[in-house]
């Protein structure tokens, strides 16, 4: 998640014919740099694994002042990437099992991927009077996600989670539906660079949320396909930050009127490339809200618009005129901007994707930690109790001393015979006693490698501590577990641990849910009781 912390967050924005690099602390952003490279072939750049923009991020990371291994997230367009807003007629575990495997048949990987993300945005009663669990489902292919990953790694960027571009818009909005508290339908309309996000809900719930692939870009894209046909294809034309500067600036053209005076661009010669762009966004607009609007009277369908399209005069209006309803502009810090720059407001780990080998990496960053606090603690009770045995080894050495003189001076005298043999039983005590204190040991380090090896791909270690006393020497571990799998992970962790030699007794401390990320888990500790092996063998384990 991009924490309210002290610690800046980076965040690379991937569009067609656009790059931006932001530098967060909290929601704020502290410095941004961006680069346009126009009208690139998108589908070859992805082609060529994302080369063509190496140099490109390169600079922007040095603009930014990144030291090497900056971690950054990556929110990124691409053909290939999924998103959608589902209604599933079932709750929990079956629900959200049924939103990854759909969306795991479309990708082809598996339902348990860290190419698929889901986010559970609650109950809402649809049309047919059934409550359904409504999720946002994310994905991307292992190979796309490779390719944005290893792009970062050679900017020297450690990219720690992908978002697709139509997944983040769909959050965005959702979040929005999902605090509205009116009594009114909500009905909102964003329009960003590359694509568009509708959606409508009331206080009940989420009715209508989906992406459509026309923005700010394909309407400049249009103005600048007007510009090259100037003076019958031989005009110098229009480039790309020209073309979006004069449609902010002027608005919709209108006819009669010079469109550019640089580049002499009438709005005769611009409308007949803008109207298909603009019809588009028009049926995709009806489509979505077609409830909305038969339900509705003329004109009294509310229809809040925002993003850097919605910033384009007269668009609101032709929208209005289109649909036959009020249009209202919306105020505010996704009024002017892209999703992509408010992110920080709202952004979670929730839809954030992850390749195969950045969670395996990861699982061992976190096993690492673990062992490397296991070791700290067996360290520390294996020196408490040395240091105790030395104590008591020491005294009753003392004793030894004392009673083999007492024993000298009886055998000078015969009248302390008994004495004597009194004596010599109770140095015999005290040599036995010795003896047991130099015996079995727990294998402390054999130990923490069993458990670490029967958690690792199960469960979630976050404390590890050892408890020792004269007659027992234990590990108390504390953890998280999925409860949603079955068979259990955590009850596989204790079965693995109750067959290990090297263990004597698991007890169950205590073990109760919890719901974390939109997860159900089993929060649960456990006291392991540590067999006692030989000195010898201890000995061997630690010094082979």
């Amino acid at each position: 998640m991009l924490h309210l912390s002290p610690k800046p967050q980076v965040l690379i924005t991937l569009e067609p014919g656009m790059l931006v690099g932001r530098v967060l602390r909290g929601v704020r952003v502290v410095r941004t740099h961006h680069a346009s490279f126009g009208q690139a072939d998108w589908a070859a750049i992805w082609e060529n694994n994302l080369a063509d923009l190496d140099e490109a991020l390169g600079r922007i990371v040095a603009r930014l002042g990144l030291s090497p291994g900056s971690e950054a997230c990556v929110v990124f367009e691409s053909a290939g990437a999924l998103a959608e807003f589902q209604s599933i007629g079932a709750g929990g575990f079956e629900a959200t099992a049924a939103a990854r495997l759909a969306a795991a048949e479309r990708l082809g990987v598996s339902a348990d991927s860290a190419c698929l993300a889901v986010r559970r945005l609650g109950r809402a009663v649809g049309e047919d009077g059934r409550a359904k669990t409504q999720f946002i489902v994310a994905g991307a292919g292992e190979n796309e996600l490779q390719k944005v990953y290893r792009w970062a790694e050679r900017a020297h960027l450690r990219c720690r989670g992908a978002v697709p571009t139509s997944a983040m818009m769909l959050d965005a909005l959702a979040t929005r539906l999902l605090g509205w508290r009116g009594d009114e339908d909500l009905n909102l309309c964003h329009i960003d660079r590359c694509r568009s996000v509708v959606g409508s809900g009331s206080r009940r719930g989420i009715t209508m949320l989906r992406t459509f692939e026309v923005g700010l870009t394909h309407l400049c894209e249009a103005v600048i396909r007007a510009g090259a046909s100037l003076e019958g294809g031989r005009g110098g034309g229009i480039a790309f930050d020209r073309a979006q500067a004069v449609l902010i600036e002027k608005g919709l053209p209108q006819a009669g009127q010079v469109f550019d005076e640089e580049s002499g661009l009438a709005s005769r010669a611009v409308l007949p490339y803008l109207q298909p762009v603009l019809q588009r966004i028009f049926v995709e607009l009806k489509q979505s809200f077609r409830k909305a609007l038969r339900e509705g009277q003329d004109g009294q369908v509310r229809i809040e618009v925002s993003g850097p399209g919605a910033t384009i005069g007269g668009l609101d209006v032709a929208i209005a005129r289109a649909l036959d309803a009020e249009v209202v502009y919306l105020n505010g810090a996704m009024g002017e901007q892209g999703v992509s720059e408010t992110w920080a407001d709202w952004a979670s780990d929730r839809l954030l994707l992850h390749t195969a080998a950045e969670m395996a990496e990861r699982r061992g960053r976190v096993l690492r930690r673990a062992a490397i606090a296991g070791a700290l603690v067996a360290g520390c009770v294996v020196g408490a109790e040395a240091m105790v045995q030395a104590h008591q080894i020491s005294s009753l050495k003392g004793q030894i001393g004392d009673n083999a003189a007492r024993v000298s001076e009886v055998r000078q005298f015969g009248t302390m015979c008994q004495s004597a043999v009194r004596l010599e039983t109770q140095i015999d005590t005290a040599r036995d006693l010795i003896s047991s204190f130099q015996g079995d040991q727990p294998a402390w380090s054999a130990l923490l490698r069993e458990i670490a090896l029967s958690a690792e791909g199960k469960v979630v270690l976050t404390e590890i501590r050892g408890v020792s006393d004269e007659k027992n020497a234990s590990v108390v571990i504390a953890g998280l577990a999925d409860a949603a799998v079955e068979p259990s992970p955590l009850s596989e962790l204790i079965g693995q641990l109750q067959a290990s030699a090297l263990v004597g007794e698991v007890q169950v401390v205590s073990r109760r849910l919890i719901e974390l990320d939109d997860k159900t888990s089993h929060q649960f500790r456990l006291q392991i009781t540590a067999q006692r092996a030989p000195v010898q063998q201890l000995r061997a384990e630690v010094e082979p």
